[in-house]
């Protein structure tokens, strides 16, 4: 080999190593099944599959009946946040699965992805929002999706002209949109805001191209709503609120009742497909389920160890009896249980554990522990990232630096500083 030849390999190699390291690494633990909060979930409409999308910043799809993972879908990442996948809705025919949540700092606006689920391939996408966006709901028909964002507007899509779907009208809420929910009956829209008014939106001039709406404000809440959810059948609608309350009300926005005294903020609304029975899980990770429209409450749930995100009934499809699937807890867990006594049926968890802490040792070894014995984290295993090797039973587990004296962790989101002053997520 001549001079020059090997100089031109060489500058060619040290050219390629730059570009591997202009992108910054990354590390990533794959646990075979979510590693962050499963913040939503839904049923095929043949109950054969469950789809969930979580923090970890993926898409599962599970066999409802095995617990199997069939698929997994990943989009654009970022650091921290960015990438998120916070909200998720299925086409009534259950061919096209829309989702979003943090949007990546390189892109200017937000967007929505929409995957065809035969395929397994993104089919379309819809830009607009400039803030997360945190939940989508599909119209009766299919013909329309709708997003709500923390940037205080919700878009109603027209489901047409794909790869790049267009906004059809513009709800300026005024608030942060937290939930929203189509009434697959009569194409209204019902919108949960950083606000104690139920709003609902009367779409269904959408087809004829109107732009402009005036809602109806349902008042009775005396804390700022949270969650919302229509019945299957259209005919009731739930709230929730950050001050305990669930409130029942019928398709014309009128009153029913207050569903239960509460002690803690609900979560995770569901109805079952006829509308006969509502599950609602807290912040603690208890469920609750009630006989619509009496309120009368049927059994309680206490599978889950933390606060629940996402709960939906199976439909009748899939089994004559009634089934609900709900995702959250410690341990990132689905678990489908029984809402007439409150047993569980079967967890969907995947194959892996979680991971609970990582920290570094000495030079390239990263300890992670999948156990937290009495609250502080056991770290047996370490990774090597000079050899790429796993040693699975350390046995010289890393110095964790303490916080200072005068600050104390008083809960799993809450930090207490000096003065009196207090940190909660």
């Amino acid at each position: 080999m001549n001079f020059t030849k090997r100089i031109s390999i060489i500058i060619c190699c040290f050219v390629t190593s730059l570009g591997l390291l202009a992108q910054a690494p990354r590390i990533v633990i794959n646990p075979q099944g979510h590693a962050g909060k499963v913040h939503n979930l839904i049923f095929t409409p043949d109950g054969t599959k469950l789809i969930s999308v979580s923090e970890d910043k993926t898409i599962r799809i599970w066999n409802a009946q095995t617990g199997v993972q069939l698929k997994k879908f990943e989009s654009q990442i970022g650091d921290g946040p960015e990438g998120m996948f916070y909200t998720s809705a299925l086409s009534p025919d259950g061919k096209l699965l829309a989702v979003s949540g943090y949007q990546v700092s390189t892109e200017k606006e937000n967007y929505i992805i929409v995957i065809d689920i035969e395929k397994g391939e993104q089919v379309a996408t819809a830009i607009g929002h400039s803030d997360v966006i945190n939940s989508l709901s599909f119209s009766g028909s299919g013909q329309f999706l709708a997003s709500g964002s923390a940037d205080g507007t919700v878009r109603i899509w027209k489901m047409e002209n794909f790869p790049t779907i267009i906004t059809s009208a513009t709800l300026n809420i005024g608030n942060p949109v937290s939930n929203i929910c189509f009434n697959r009956m009569t194409q209204e829209l019902a919108v949960a805001s950083e606000s104690r008014d139920v709003l609902i939106y009367p779409l269904a001039g959408l087809r004829k191209g109107e732009k402009q709406f005036a809602p109806k404000i349902l008042h009775k809440h005396k804390g700022i709503l949270n969650e919302i959810s229509y019945s299957p059948d259209g005919a009731y609608l739930v709230s929730s609120s950050y001050d305990n309350e669930m409130i029942l009300w019928n398709a014309e926005g009128t009153y029913i009742k207050e569903i239960d005294k509460l002690k803690h903020t609900i979560t995770a609304l569901a109805f079952s497909f006829d509308g006969k029975i509502l599950a609602a899980l807290d912040d603690t990770g208890k469920g609750m389920t009630y006989t619509i429209p009496t309120g009368t409450r049927l059994t309680e749930f206490t599978g889950h160890d933390n606060t629940v995100f996402s709960a939906v009934f199976s439909p009748s499809a899939n089994n004559s009896n009634y089934m609900v699937a709900s995702g959250g807890g410690n341990n990132n867990e689905i678990i489908l249980w029984n809402p007439i006594n409150g047993l569980t049926i079967r967890k969907i968890k995947g194959k892996g554990s979680p991971i609970h802490q990582l920290a570094f040792g000495q030079d390239y070894e990263l300890f992670f522990s999948r156990e937290m014995p009495n609250g502080k984290p056991g770290f047996k295993s370490s990774f090597d990232l000079s050899s790429f090797t796993i040693n699975r039973n350390s046995s010289r587990p890393p110095s964790i630096k303490q916080l200072p004296k005068d600050i104390f962790q008083t809960g799993v989101n809450s930090i207490a500083l000096p003065k009196g002053k207090v940190i909660q997520t």
